[in-house]
C-alpha cells in the first residue's frame, strides 16, 4: 500500500515500508507484500502440503487364536 504522505509503499501484511525490506512486490490496486511475508506464506504452504500428503495410518486387526 502506498503511503499518501511519504509516497513510499509498505507491505500490506506486516506494515514495513520499502526501505525496511529487501524486496517489496506490488500487485493490482497498490497491494504489496515483502520478501519476509512471502517466506512465512511459503513455509505455511509447505507445512500444509506435508500434512495433506502424509499417508493415513494402517488399521490392524487382531487375529483369532493368539
Amino acid at each position: 500500500m502506498k503511503n499518501s504522505r511519504s509516497g513510499m509503499y509498505s507491505c500490506d501484511f506486516c506494515g514495513r515500508n520499502q526501505k525496511e525490506v529487501l524486496t517489496l512486490i506490488r500487485g493490482q490496486n497498490d497491494v504489496a507484500i515483502c520478501n519476509a511475508c512471502i517466506l512465512v506464506g511459503l513455509e505455511t504452504l509447505i507445512d500444509a502440503t506435508k500434512l495433506r500428503d502424509m499417508p493415513e495410518p494402517v488399521q490392524t486387526t487382531e487375529q483369532e487364536g493368539k
